[in-house]
């Protein structure tokens, strides 16, 4: 699978919800706020990471004290969650650039997460509260990444389009609405700015 990406860094949580009314006046449709843990495993070339996730609609900010990062583990173990496993490779480049990648569900990530790390080994953790948006074709992540900061993500999708120019020309049209040429573009995964 192929999607067209890029990542903005946000001074801080009041421009993220700027962004935030932006998407929601240019009738992006919100689809859910998750509570994420990547673990990033030691690979060859590439990245690949086992992502748990959980649907947690009053979730807002990233927990910030150690008691709450208790809460968001347990978030992972109750209500509408969710793993997978995901497989990508990515320039580092700062600007909009193709990801190429490979997904697939993991059931039991309790079990599975022990054994990449015993066979792999982990070389980051990274957790984020993301508030998901569509726009057409385009995902647009608000993110807030524990120990990071704040963060815009576009992911417009190929699959399936009838044009790669009808991507590239929507995911400039958002890019453009969300107004992110004003902040820095981040190169890097967020496990390299940890």
């Amino acid at each position: 699978m192929r999607n067209l990406e890029l990542k903005v860094r946000c001074p801080d949580e009041a421009t993220l919800e700027i962004v935030e009314e932006r998407a929601r006046q240019n009738k992006a449709t919100y689809i859910h706020t998750l509570q994420q843990r990547d673990t990033y495993f030691n690979v060859p070339s590439g990245r690949l990471k086992l992502r748990e996730w959980s649907v947690k609609e009053d979730a807002r900010r990233v927990p910030s004290r150690v008691e709450d990062y208790n809460r968001v583990q347990e978030a992972y173990e109750n209500g509408t969650s969710g793993a997978l496993l995901i497989a990508y490779t990515r320039p580092n480049e700062e600007s909009s650039r193709i990801s190429d990648y490979l997904i697939s569900p993991i059931s039991d990530p309790k079990t599975f997460l022990p054994l990449l790390t015993t066979t792999l080994g982990t070389w980051m953790i990274i957790e984020k509260t993301r508030v998901l948006y569509r726009y057409g074709r385009t995902r647009i992540h608000l993110d807030r990444v524990i120990e990071i900061g704040s963060f815009v993500e576009l992911e417009s999708e190929f699959a399936g389009a009838s044009s790669n120019e009808g991507v590239t020309a929507e995911h400039e049209e958002v890019k453009k609405f969300l107004q992110l040429d004003v902040f820095p573009t981040i190169a890097y995964s967020y496990s390299d700015l940890k």
